[in-house]
């Protein structure tokens, strides 16, 4: 992610041999301001999951739906619904694959 930020800040750069900062501003403030779920969000989650499915879900269930949820919210961006998890953006796009094998 921080590669692909340099890569896109480095192509968008006009001129002078100091690279703008606006690029690096741009993504941390579309950062900052994606909600936090905390505890309660969680819950509130997992309870609508169950009240949906009418059944408790299988630790395999709860994780798909919170890497769904979690990317989601962070429109698709990995490292954002990476650190959202509390897991690497690693872990992440191998849960991914994961779920597109099934």
């Amino acid at each position: 992610e921080l590669r692909s930020l340099v890569y896109n800040a480095v192509a968008q750069h006009r001129s002078g041999p100091v690279l703008s900062m606006q690029s690096f501003r741009k993504v941390i403030r579309k950062e900052q301001t994606l909600p936090s779920i905390g505890k309660q969000g969680a819950e509130t989650i997992a309870g609508s999951t169950l009240a949906v499915t009418g059944r408790f879900p299988t630790l395999k269930e709860a994780d798909q739906f919170l890497v769904k949820e979690a990317m989601r919210r962070a429109t698709n961006n990995q490292g954002v619904a990476a650190a959202m998890l509390g897991i690497t953006r690693q872990t992440l796009n191998r849960r991914l694959r994961n779920m597109d094998a099934q």
